[in-house]
């Protein structure tokens, strides 16, 4: 009886060691299922992770090839911007030196007209003074007229009240070609007048006399003005 009640024993004790070892068993594969489980979400996790690695790592070629088009791009207008630049700066120059170039070319017009308007004043102004000396000149060949035919007087009166008259006529006449003569104040005219009458001189001896006899009496008158001393030596060099 205690044989079999220690072998009853036994084998409960066997049986709860054997229902431990089950329950452990099923513990194990309870806990090898949850590591399969998790082992199996770990690596789609892990799938998940490499996809989206993937993606980042083409989404990043992207962005770089992109970058690099950019970069390109910017490099391209850059150029293009230096490029431009460049031309405004030339045609600043360009239109600097253009702009110069009218200014001087302004300048020397204005210079030019100035010179030109300072001519014209100049030649009025000789002209004028050309067109008195023309006048002046004519009105003392005439007074010289006037004096040849007061010597031609001479000849014909025997009056000496008359011939009084006459030779304070050729004093009065001999006075104006002095003033006239002092007014011209060049001796050329003169001269050039003198050299005229010479050379239309008459055949005629009464009237060649005459004629010399007055440019005798012009050529003291010029002779002794102190205006046209200067002008003697040079004047008579020139001729």
């Amino acid at each position: 009886m205690e044989s079999l009640k220690c072998t009853e024993n036994l084998l409960t004790e066997s049986q709860t060691k054997i229902d431990v070892a089950v329950k452990r068993i099923n513990e194990l594969e309870l806990s090898v299922v949850n590591m399969e489980n998790e082992l199996k979400v770990a690596l789609e996790r892990e799938q998940t992770l490499v996809e989206e690695n993937i993606l980042l790592e083409e989404k990043i070629a992207k962005l770089e090839s992109n970058t690099t088009n950019l970069d390109a791009q910017r490099q391209i207008q850059v150029e293009a911007a230096t490029n431009k630049i460049n031309e405004l700066e030339s045609s600043i120059v360009a239109f600097e030196n253009n702009l110069k170039c009218a200014v001087d070319k302004e300048n020397r017009v204005r210079e030019e007209k100035d010179l030109l308007e300072i001519n014209i004043v100049k030649s009025e102004s000789q002209i004028r003074e050309l067109e008195a000396t023309v006048v002046e000149v004519s009105v003392l060949n005439d007074i010289l007229r006037h004096l040849r035919n007061s010597f031609q007087t001479v000849v014909d009166l025997s009056d000496c009240v008359e011939l009084g008259w006459n030779k304070e006529l050729q004093l009065g006449i001999q006075e104006c070609v002095q003033v006239l003569a002092e007014k011209l104040g060049d001796p050329v005219p003169i001269y050039e007048m003198m050299a005229l009458n010479l050379e239309n001189l008459s055949s005629v001896a009464a009237i060649s006399r005459n004629l010399i006899s007055s440019l005798m009496v012009l050529v003291h008158v010029v002779v002794s003005l102190p205006r046209l001393t200067q002008f003697k030596q040079v004047t008579f060099y020139c001729h």
